[in-house]
């Protein structure tokens, strides 16, 4: 199906003043996400990945 996404996906979207906003998809849903961190946009990134493993 178009458009739809297995399990969840998390992807940083850009950079925000103290953060970041991360695109968070499951299915056809999709949630914005912002956190606050330091951590620049890669190491998030590989972060999250970690994570959703």
């Amino acid at each position: 199906m178009k458009g739809r996404c297995e399990g969840l996906k998390l992807r940083v979207s850009c950079g925000l003043k103290g953060g970041h906003k991360v695109l968070a998809r499951r299915g056809s849903s999709a949630q914005e996400v912002f956190i606050v961190t330091q951590m620049s946009k890669s190491e998030l990134q590989q972060r999250l990945e970690q994570l959703n493993r």
